[in-house]
């Protein structure tokens, strides 16, 4: 249910740095009364986990990986239970204290992003069209599609993305989508009722209900089980779509043979269009001892 997390993480660095570690120094400035005040930065970045460490030239202040990737060397296997989640913390920290030395206070390890994922067997095709039209309550932001890759709900603290998991993983169109939220700020402190999500905080189940509180608020758009051509002429008249003025199945039949023109409409007069609607509630059930857990490369269900 966990991918990337970012915590603040106060530590002074090694003095010896382990190999293989990117280390990038930069400048840049902040306001002040005074005008405007330089600071150096540093990022340490190691390119076998992904984990990137950040701060000032003389301390770390902040950290950010994704927890799947540290567990399982790749992020499109999911954390399953609270055991994995431990155990992906445990290696965190563990690969963390080579580069920086964490400075314990008496304040928890607070979380500042989070992203809460899920992966469904759900043709991802069908999933973006059910929700392409859609809104969601918590997003005022804008809503981008890109065409058979993915959907972008943007907000200011809420970013929710879904896609085709497979093809990101191996260029191929699959059949898992993921649904994922990137949380911030206050909106990473409402999911979980808290003034300040810490480490300390996080369980599985706690991240699930989050989740699931999230998904459930979308209310998708339903699908045409079938789409041939009587099908769409059935859809469109009763749904009175036109073409440059003309009813949908009258601009088709233009130029056509009488008899085929009779044939399909009495066929299209029959149709009784079945549809399918996607249901959060039954995708991710309240219980979590019920929720299917999906890795990207399940086999084609369908």
């Amino acid at each position: 249910m966990l991918d990337t997390i970012r915590i603040e993480h106060f530590g002074q660095w090694r003095s010896e740095i382990t190999p293989g570690w990117k280390d990038s120094r930069y400048s840049t400035s902040f306001t002040s009364t005074l005008g405007d005040v330089p600071k150096q930065g540093r990022l340490l970045s190691d390119p076998e986990t992904g984990l990137r460490v950040g701060g000032r030239e003389e301390s770390s202040r902040w950290l950010e990986v994704s927890l799947p990737r540290l567990l399982f060397e790749t992020n499109g296997y999911v954390i399953r239970n609270q055991g994995q989640l431990e155990q992906a913390i445990s290696r965190l920290n563990e690969i963390a204290a080579t580069v920086t030395e964490f400075q314990r206070t008496s304040f928890k390890t607070r979380v500042t992003r989070l992203d809460l994922v899920g992966q469904f067997l759900v043709e991802p095709a069908d999933m973006m069209a059910a929700h392409r039209e859609t809104s969601h309550p918590l997003i005022r932001g804008r809503k981008s599609h890109y065409e058979g890759e993915s959907l972008h709900f943007v907000g200011k603290e809420r970013h929710c993305r879904i896609y085709d998991k497979v093809k990101e993983m191996s260029k191929v169109p699959g059949h898992v989508t993921r649904v994922e939220w990137q949380l911030r700020g206050k909106a990473l402190s409402s999911a979980f009722g808290l003034e300040h999500v810490s480490m300390e905080d996080l369980t599985i189940e706690g991240c699930y209900q989050a989740y699931r509180n999230l998904c459930v608020r979308f209310t998708p758009t339903a699908l045409p089980c079938d789409s041939n051509l009587y099908d769409l002429l059935s859809v469109a008249g009763k749904e009175g779509t036109t073409v440059m003025g003309l009813s949908v199945f009258d601009y088709w039949s233009r130029g056509k043979n009488r008899k085929t023109v009779s044939r399909v409409r009495r066929e299209v007069a029959k149709r009784r269009s079945e549809t399918f609607k996607i249901d959060w509630t039954e995708l991710i059930p309240e219980d979590f001892g019920r929720f299917r857990m999906v890795d990207y490369y399940e086999p084609n269900p369908f």
